[in-house]
């Protein structure tokens, strides 16, 4: 199925009856295309685009975007649509509007916000039911911990760390003030 279907699908699924005015590619390469819509009715979305194979990226997305919606206290996408086809998995997301230029009570505001944002949202076990992803990276969730620091160490600073290291990013010497955070966690 060519692109342009696999994304008249994603629309159609998600109730979108106006036709695509604009698109402009925001991002693509071999792995993903990240495309800004605008239809007819001025609507403004964005689709994430990728191989059916990689499709578990976007899943793992969708449900991430979701959840972090669901105390709704940040400004997250809404998700309209997740389709996979033979060849292509689509994600249909709102489009976020650029902020205007901030200062400090921005920051501030967004501080105040994200600190709220994770005092709504559950805390022990920490992990997630399911891996995801850190861009292309995998993050994982599996090993969930009752203790926050120790998840941090194992499942998230450190398996970077690690990632780093294995792939040629760090050297053993460039990792180990990162340990001694690790340790002083």
């Amino acid at each position: 199925m060519p692109l342009n279907d696999a994304i008249h699908d994603a629309l159609h699924a998600a109730g979108f009856t106006a036709a695509i005015r604009t698109t402009r590619t925001l991002f693509a390469d071999t792995h993903q295309q990240v495309i800004a819509l605008t239809l007819d009715d001025a609507s403004s979305l964005v689709t994430k685009l990728t191989s059916h194979d990689s499709g578990g990226r976007l899943h793992a997305e969708a449900d991430s975007l979701r959840a972090l919606r669901e105390p709704g206290i940040l400004l997250v996408p809404r998700v309209h649509a997740l389709c996979d086809t033979d060849a292509h998995t689509v994600l249909l997301m709102d489009k976020l509007e650029h902020a205007p230029r901030a200062d400090d009570s921005t920051w501030a505001n967004f501080g105040r916000d994200l600190a709220a944002h994770h005092q709504a949202t559950p805390t022990a076990p920490f992990g997630w039911h399911r891996n995801n992803f850190l861009g292309r990276t995998p993050q994982p969730n599996a090993d969930r911990s009752d203790d926050w620091v120790d998840f941090n160490a194992t499942s998230r600073i450190g398996y970077q760390v690690e990632r780093a290291k294995i792939h040629g990013h760090l050297t053993a010497r460039e990792s180990k003030p990162l340990h001694r955070v690790i340790d002083r966690l």
